[in-house]
Formats: C-alpha cells, sequence, structure tokens
C-alpha cells in the first residue's frame, strides 16, 4: 500500500489507561468518520504503535492510500487538523502528513504530538503496527481460504509464524477477528493452527482483555 495521507494522533496516556488498542482505534475512527469523505474512510487503515518514551501507552495511525488522499493534500490537511483537532480531547496531539507534499500540520498538546508523531514515523516506514481497521474487515468471517481472506480484504499476505506465505488453499477459522500488521508497507496476517486442524489468527480477541 502506497501511503497518502499519513495521520498519528496520541490521545494522552490517561486516554488509554483502561482501553485495549481496538478501543482506542475504533475511537480514533468514529472522530475521522465524521470528517471525512465515505469512500476516503472505505480505504483508510487505522494502526496502533507503542510509544515508549514517558508513560507508555499506545498511540494511533490512519493512512489513506495515494489514489484517495484528494488533489490538493495542502487544503485537505488543514481541514483535517482543523476538525479532528477540535473533535479530540485537550490533551490529544495530532499530526497530518503528506510524505513528499506540503508542510505537516500538527495540533493539540505538546507532548502528545510528539507521540503523534511517533505513529506518524511507523506508519511512514510500513514495518510496525498493529492494523484494527481495514478494508474488507467486516467481510472476514467464518471459515476462508487464504485466496478468499486476501481477496475480500485490504490484507496482502497471510504467514505462519516462521513467516512463511500460505499457500492459497489453506483454510482459515478467522473466528470473527483478524488483526494483521504492517510488514514492509504490506498488510501481512499472522496465523498458527488449531486445535481441530484449522489454521486460526495468531491474535485472539481474548489477548485484548
Amino acid at each position: 500500500m502506497t501511503p497518502g495521507v499519513i495521520m498519528g494522533v496520541d490521545l494522552g496516556p490517561s486516554q488509554d489507561a483502561a482501553a485495549s488498542p481496538d478501543d482506542l482505534a475504533h475511537a480514533v475512527a468514529e472522530v475521522v468518520s465524521h470528517c471525512e469523505p465515505a469512500d476516503h474512510m472505505a480505504n483508510a487503515v487505522i494502526a496502533t504503535h507503542t510509544r515508549q518514551v514517558g508513560i507508555p501507552h499506545f498511540v494511533v495511525s490512519v493512512v489513506w492510500p495515494a489514489a484517495t488522499a484528494g488533489p490538493d493534500p495542502a487544503t485537505l490537511i488543514r481541514g483535517l487538523v482543523a476538525e479532528i483537532g477540535n473533535a479530540l480531547p485537550a490533551t490529544s496531539g495530532i499530526v497530518i502528513t503528506w510524505p513528499g507534499g506540503p508542510d505537516p500540520a500538527t495540533a493539540g498538546d505538546r507532548s502528545a504530538v510528539v507521540g503523534a508523531w511517533t505513529a506518524v514515523t511507523r506508519a511512514a516506514a510500513g514495518d510496525s503496527g498493529r492494523i484494527a481497521v481495514f478494508p474488507g474487515e467486516q467481510r472476514l468471517r467464518g471459515v476462508m481460504s487464504v485466496a478468499e481472506v486476501v481477496a475480500a480484504s485490504g490484507i496482502d499476505r497471510v504467514a505462519d509464524v516462521s513467516g512463511s506465505v500460505l499457500d492459497d488453499s489453506v483454510l482459515i477459522d478467522t473466528m470473527g477477528f483478524v488483526r494483521p500488521r504492517w510488514r514492509a508497507h504490506r498488510m501481512v496476517l499472522q496465523i498458527q493452527r488449531g486445535p481441530d486442524g484449522l489454521a486460526i489468527p495468531f491474535e485472539r480477541e481474548h489477548m485484548l482483555r
């Protein structure tokens, strides 16, 4: 996935004291959905990253592919910062940038802006981040083959715990919970063998609790 607009959000360590990474990602998604055209949100990828400076906590990145970033990035960035910044808690920080384009725009608490930059730089590198919202996520339900998972969603590849890419025919019980990660700018779903012989996602929903 070639990034277009990349946004980083740090809600501050107090905001996620009792929140899971999914809670934070969906909270940001809800705010952004009120500020972004529906076709842009349909292609957005929202991931969480760990900020280790100060009190360790999660920060959130939102990536829109270049094809849906819009013809006027400077205006888009200014508008998003104003709208989303006003909708977030006062302790939050936000950074929005367009690689190779206009200067980044920032808003919010100074320390939280540093955390938001952490999310932006990691999303831009495309090598880290746990993805909670991505195109086609709601279609990944029940037992599906690797080929069906890739065709139905934004996931680029499915690999086992060793990193080996799986054959298209391998069956996966999605268990209604699929969380890929960024690897070399690709969304990669890591799986393991389940007790019934089917493959299952390596990360299970109960791990969030």
